[in-house]
């Protein structure tokens, strides 16, 4: 379904796309892509933080733009154009779903971890399974590749349960194994989350 842009949405547009051009040229994101592979955080990640476009769609109460979607769309559609590397994209994503959830504590303080500039990534939750135990949540199982993923600091995930109730949790990579994939995208980083019977506590979002 396409968008109604107002003239406030292509500002938008002209100013990121020209922020993109000066922040992050092909030419330098050629010579970083080992790097980038690996899940390294871009030259241009700590600018792109600075310009607030990683968290234009959060609350302004989390330390977000408190803009919108069509905002984000607008800002990823600009980095997409300009091939603008690194973990944007999932970053974004994972957080725009941890937005989504009712208000606590705990999405308060991981919305707020994004917006700081933390990266993310979101694991729709195939092949991940949630077990309740002595008031935890025991996860296990294999994601299949998750765009971002190896070098995430903050890892959305949803689980199902034998119920087939799903199970949103955000984790650390240390939570778990992450392996790395080959990427079509060189300047992107792919992996495989590998949970083997992780416990957590109740907090999640």
């Amino acid at each position: 379904m396409p968008l109604a842009l107002t003239d406030d949405h292509r500002d938008l547009a002209d100013s990121v796309a020209a922020w993109a051009r000066r922040a992050a040229p092909i030419e330098a994101t050629r010579a970083q892509l080992d790097d980038l592979a690996a899940g390294k955080r871009p030259e241009a990640w700590d600018a792109l933080v600075q310009q607030g476009l990683h968290a234009i769609h959060l609350p302004e109460e989390d330390g977000g733009a408190g803009a919108g979607l069509v905002e984000l769309a607008v800002v990823t559609e600009q980095l997409g154009r300009a091939l603008h590397p690194g973990p944007f994209l999932s970053t974004v994503l994972a957080s725009a779903v941890v937005a989504a959830a009712p208000a606590s504590a705990v999405r308060s303080a991981v919305l707020g971890r994004f917006a700081e500039g933390a990266t993310g990534a979101l694991c729709d939750g195939d092949g991940l399974t949630a077990t309740s135990y002595d008031g935890s949540w025991v996860l296990d199982g294999e994601t299949r590749p998750v765009l971002g993923l190896p070098g995430a600091e903050l890892v959305v995930v949803r689980a199902t349960t034998a119920a087939g109730e799903p199970v949103w949790c955000v984790l650390t990579p240390a939570a778990g194994e992450v392996v790395g994939e080959p990427a079509t995208d060189l300047s992107r980083a792919v992996g495989r989350l590998v949970l083997d019977r992780r416990k957590i506590g109740r907090a999640h979002v």
